[in-house]
């Protein structure tokens, strides 16, 4: 949530919050608390044309942060001189940007584009992978599945076992 707080200009969002959030209790209020039918609210707000929501914005997700967060997508930019682009927020914090469909040639162009002009990014991919726990593990096995001859060593070890 703290990045999505860090962008520049918000155009719009885009909020949906389960009974167990904050925000929904709110919502609920609105409608004389008669809503025990209700799965979830979603929210969509829209700013005039070229102003920015980014105080609103901050404001309307500290109260649908926390518990019961289904989704957030904010239509924003991360510097004031590039394009509008859509974010996503997950509850646990996660942010990402929607890069479109295509074939894997347009959207590598596209990630790497996204990439270049993303100016945290770099920072944040250091950060994650200065705390990432790896696990060595021996995968040799793995260079045998394609051996015809392995395969049939171990389907054969199978039936003497399943006979005995």
């Amino acid at each position: 949530m703290e990045q999505a707080h860090g962008l520049a200009h918000v155009a719009s969002t885009k909020i949906k919050v389960g009974p167990k959030n904050d925000l929904f209790m709110k919502i609920k209020d609105l409608f004389s608390g008669d809503c025990d039918d209700v799965a979830s609210f979603e929210v969509i707000m829209h700013g005039k044309k070229r102003r920015n929501l980014k105080h609103v914005f901050k404001e309307m997700s500290n109260h649908a942060s926390g518990e019961d967060l289904k989704k957030m997508t904010v239509r924003a930019k991360t510097h004031v001189d590039e394009a509008l682009a859509d974010y996503y927020v997950e509850a646990d914090g996660k942010f990402s940007e929607d890069i479109g469909t295509g074939t894997e040639k347009a959207i590598t162009r596209r990630v790497a584009a996204r990439f270049t002009q993303q100016k945290r990014l770099p920072e944040l991919l250091t950060k994650i992978m200065d705390t990432a726990y790896y696990e060595k593990m021996d995968l040799s096995d793995l260079d045998t599945l394609g051996d015809v001859c392995v395969w049939r060593t171990l389907l054969d070890a199978d039936d003497s076992d399943s006979a005995g």
